[in-house]
């Protein structure tokens, strides 16, 4: 590699021609670094996936492989290889129970969703806890804390967290940077998989500049059809006939073998008469690239779909270090004359392989065909993604930081009229620009509320309006002389309401019941709008620790004899709950124990 390189600097004369180059290569270099033999596997079961690496979910990619553990919990989970613990967390969603391992090759391994750790990493983990006094908790820990061999038993697999069925989320990353890294490319573990990504579909997006600001058409599907195995063609196998400026959208997944779970691809290239137009390949990615992820997709397809639906383009803020070689920033620009050859080749983390292949021609009217209608009002405000945006009319103002934008855009704001909802509305609903839009930084909504009790501010906050008026959704925000402000990460409608409904509590177990022989105890706790912001409770006026599982409203506390001494007589137990803007419920309950 160095001496092609060598022989390549020697032929560019420009600085960013050579600093262009060397950072190609050396990502080149890095993407076929390999991990074969190094690791081990972190369950005593054959691998089998549920998700894979990058896979594109709302406002981020997945960041490891699901590895599935037959539907059950309990099962033994391993270190991979040498080192220690480096890091010990328990949140109610994310990862859950999750731990973090540093390896002496540089790189850290991550298991998520655990049920538990081994006794004494629990122990140590929830007298930190106590001492804290908080039921999450995120610790950093040292070499010498909890150093591990590889094969070592370091907990049990779980369904923690924010999970949906039993298995473990697991990761390698690289340690200094915390990128992640792709464990099936880097040939961390071999997955069995000769299955090609399936082509679900073609999308065609027609775009024009106004004024600076690009304008596309909706999206325009295009179906496909297989003709062998990893083999794909238009269903109408005429040269399709695009606009002078335009995109594709590809619409594809994957799958492997002895599972039914959709998966993500790995890499896409798309050629125009043998020329590279677009590549993108999944390597890793730094957390805070991670919202990149809707510019990458087509997002107002991708809401909808369990596809992964990829653009062929780069917008003008997609910061992704991913893309290899890009021309006209993806851009499809057929001449006026002639059929141009379209190739898309998408393959997957163990190099299987699938093509499209079909021809192009510019048409040759002006007009655009049905399907392709140009979606921008250009009578909006210039928007231009690159400086901060300020708007303010009928009540609502919006402030908009530099950078929040993938591209500039003509903002729009307006009153609707919607049918009245669940909720009481205490300002006019806003449509403050286009849910179809992505943000990726957040923006600040203020809504004016001139004639509200006072009584009632401190339960006012902004709330998400359904398309049809019926139904509204918690958007944070405060109120605060005569407004209600809040940071948001997307536009849509939004309202303000009153929160006044406090939380409800359903414990396990009767007022005065007998407890001994009862190992734990669970509460039931939900909130009708703003959510279960925080809880406390103490046994006998001790604080006492909780699990929590936020997907079934439940937390419950595990009797520690160690510090409680139980002998038969009576406790109290009080337990306050309290929602996102301050409405607070407190249950008192006797047992014995």
């Amino acid at each position: 590699m160095i001496t092609s390189l060598c022989c390549l600097l020697l032929s560019l004369t420009s600085p960013a021609e050579i600093a262009s180059s060397v950072r190609m290569a050396l990502q080149e270099a890095a993407r076929n670094v390999s991990y074969a033999g190094y690791y081990g596997s972190p369950l005593d079961l054959d691998l089998y996936l549920s998700a894979n690496f990058a896979e594109m979910r709302s406002n981020h990619f997945h960041s490891g492989i699901d590895i599935k553990t037959g539907g059950v919990e309990g099962k033994v989970v391993r270190a991979v290889a040498d080192g220690y613990i480096s890091r010990i967390g328990v949140v109610p969603g994310g990862f859950g129970r999750v731990l973090y391992i540093a390896h002496p090759n540089g790189t850290t391994s991550v298991y998520g969703h655990l049920q538990r750790f081994t006794p004494e990493i629990e122990k140590y983990v929830n007298n930190e806890r106590y001492r804290q006094r908080r039921h999450q908790i995120d610790l950093y820990l040292g070499p010498k804390t909890f150093p591990v061999k590889k094969g070592q038993e370091i907990a049990r697999s779980g369904n923690s967290g924010m999970s949906f069925g039993p298995h473990v989320h697991f990761e390698i990353r690289d340690t200094p940077s915390q990128r992640t890294l792709n464990p099936l490319t880097r040939e961390v573990f071999a997955i069995r998989d000769d299955i090609p990504p399936m082509i679900v579909a073609l999308h065609y997006v027609e775009t024009d500049t106004v004024r600076g600001i690009p304008v596309h058409s909706a999206p325009k599907r295009i179906g496909v059809r297989r003709t062998a195995v990893g083999k794909y063609v238009l269903q109408d196998t005429a040269a399709l006939q695009i606009g002078p400026e335009g995109y594709f959208v590809l619409e594809t997944t994957d799958r492997k073998n002895g599972t039914n779970n959709t998966m993500g691809v790995y890499r896409v290239t798309e050629t125009m008469d043998g020329q590279v137009v677009m590549d993108f390949r999944m390597d890793g990615f730094l957390f805070t690239q991670t919202r990149y992820v809707n510019s990458l997709t087509q997002y107002e397809l991708q809401r909808g779909s369990r596809n992964e639906l990829i653009r062929l383009a780069l917008q003008a803020n997609n910061r992704l270090p991913l893309y290899g070689e890009v021309r006209h920033r993806g851009l499809i620009l057929p001449s006026p004359e002639g059929v141009h050859n379209v190739q898309i080749r998408v393959e997957d983390d163990n190099r299987n392989v699938s093509l499209l292949t079909f021809r192009v021609r510019q048409r040759q009217h002006a007009a655009q065909p049905d399907g392709l209608r140009f979606r921008a009002d250009t009578t909006g405000r210039r928007l231009d993604y690159r400086k901060p945006f300020s708007y303010q009319a009928e009540g609502c103002s919006v402030s908009i930081p530099a950078g929040a934008l993938y591209e500039s855009i003509f903002y729009r704001q307006q009153v609707e009229e919607l049918p009245a909802s669940e909720q009481t509305r205490y300002a006019p609903v806003y449509a403050v620009h286009d849910a179809d839009v992505p943000l990726h930084a957040a923006m600040t909504l203020s809504i004016a509320v001139p004639d509200v009790p006072q009584a009632l501010t401190s339960k006012l906050c902004l709330a998400a309006v359904s398309s049809d008026g019926k139904r509204c959704s918690w958007a944070g925000g405060r109120y605060e002389a005569g407004r209600v402000t809040g940071s948001l990460r997307s536009f849509g409608r939004y309202s303000v309401v009153a929160d006044q409904t406090p939380p409800t509590i359903t414990p396990s177990f009767r007022q005065g019941a007998d407890l001994r022989g009862v190992a734990s105890v669970s509460f039931t706790i939900r909130d009708n709008f703003s959510g279960i912001a925080a809880f406390e409770a103490t046994i006998d006026g001790k604080w006492i620790l909780f699990e929590q599982d936020i997907l079934k409203n439940r937390i419950t506390h595990v009797f520690d004899p160690a510090r409680f001494s139980f002998t038969g007589g009576k406790h109290t137990l009080v337990l306050t709950v309290t929602d996102g803007v301050g409405n607070r419920t407190t249950l008192t309950r006797e047992f014995v124990k």
